[in-house]
C-alpha cells in the first residue's frame, strides 16, 4: 500500500473524529445550557407561585417590618454614636437620649401599617370564607328547586343573569301570579334580586 495514501486516510479519520468529538460537545453544551435554563425557569415559577400566595396585606405588614428592623438599626447606631461622644455619659446621658425624633415618627408609622396589614388580612380571610359558605348555601337551595323554580332559574341563566319577568311568563308558559310567587320564593332564597324598571320588573340573578 502507497504510504502517502495510508496517511492520508490516517489524516481523515483524525479529521473525523475532532470533527465529531467537537459536535458532541456543543451537544452536550447546548444540552446542559438547556437544563440549566430551564431549572432557572422551575425556580422563579416557584418564587412566583409562592408571591402569589401571598395576601397583600401580609405583603404589607413583612416590608413594614423590614422596614421597621432596618429604621431601627439606623436610628440606633446614630444614638450609639452620639452616646459615645457625649462628655456626660456617666452622669445621665443615655443611648435613647440620643435618638433623632424623625425616627420616632417613622418607627410609629410603620408599626401602624405593619397591624393594618394584618387587618387587612385578616378581613380578607374572613370575607373569602363567608363567600364560600354563601356560595355553598345557595347551590345547596338551587339543587332542591322544585320542577318550575328550576325552570324559571335555567331561563334566567340562560339570559346571562337578567332578564324582564314578562320576557320569564312568556318563555315559561306560567301563569303571571304563579310566576310571581315562584320569583318571590327565589328572591328569599337569595338566588334572584328585583328591580323596578319603569312598570317592569327587571330579574337580577344574584348567585349564578
Amino acid at each position: 500500500m502507497n504510504p502517502q495514501k495510508n496517511s492520508d486516510m490516517n489524516c481523515g479519520f483524525t479529521y473525523s473524529s475532532q470533527g465529531s468529538n467537537t459536535r458532541k460537545n456543543e451537544v452536550l453544551s447546548v444540552r446542559a445550557e438547556s437544563k440549566v435554563s430551564f431549572e432557572n425557569y422551575i425556580m422563579a415559577a416557584r418564587i412566583k407561585n409562592i408571591f402569589r400566595q401571598i395576601s397583600p396585606g401580609i405583603l404589607i405588614s413583612i416590608l413594614a417590618i423590614v422596614s421597621f428592623v432596618i429604621l431601627l438599626n439606623s436610628a440606633y447606631q446614630i444614638a450609639l454614636a452620639g452616646h459615645n461622644q457625649c462628655s456626660l455619659q456617666y452622669l445621665g446621658c443615655t443611648v435613647i437620649g440620643h435618638f433623632p425624633v424623625e425616627s420616632f415618627f417613622g418607627l410609629g408609622a410603620l408599626a401602624v401599617i405593619a397591624v393594618l396589614g394584618i387587618f387587612m388580612d385578616k378581613k380578607k380571610r374572613v370575607m373569602s370564607e363567608s363567600l364560600i359558605k354563601t356560595s355553598e348555601k345557595t347551590k345547596n337551595i338551587i339543587n332542591k328547586l322544585g320542577t318550575d323554580e328550576r325552570k324559571i332559574y335555567d331561563i334566567i341563566v340562560a339570559a346571562d343573569g337578567t332578564i324582564f319577568q314578562n320576557e320569564i311568563i312568556e318563555k315559561s308558559g306560567l301563569s303571571k301570579v304563579k310566576t310571581s310567587r315562584l320569583l318571590d320564593k327565589l328572591e328569599i332564597n337569595g338566588i334572584v334580586e328585583r328591580r323596578r324598571r319603569g312598570m317592569a320588573n327587571l330579574i337580577v340573578l344574584k348567585q349564578k
